[in-house]
């Protein structure tokens, strides 16, 4: 965790979220939110994010309404934007619409 905001913890992710990475980091995103009031996210510095990061990003996000928890992300990175999108996702996980996506 990296900070806090409106009282919740700020977990950031770095690098490439992606199968490899899933399943640590869904057990640290799971013990966060658990152990919180809510949960935000900083996925600017994520380099690669594919279907396994989304699924991973949408499972927490469902853990978070059936704990009636806030589930936020506050920054994404343009792979985390263009994932978002093309699985017509992005309006569940607060990201950018299409012209969020086109953005460098």
């Amino acid at each position: 965790m990296t900070g806090s905001h409106e009282d919740r913890p700020v977990v950031a992710v770095i690098g490439e979220l992606d199968a490899t990475q899933v399943p640590h980091l869904y057990a640290t995103l799971l013990a966060a939110l658990e152990s919180s009031s809510g949960l935000d996210l900083d996925l600017s510095a994520v380099s690669a994010c594919d279907r396994a990061g989304l699924h991973l990003l949408l499972a927490v996000h469902r853990h978070a309404v059936a704990d009636g928890k806030p589930f936020a992300l506050i920054s994404s990175s343009r792979a985390v934007r263009l994932v978002a999108w093309l699985a017509h996702a992005g309006h569940l996980l607060g990201a950018p619409t299409r012209a969020g996506v086109a953005r460098a």
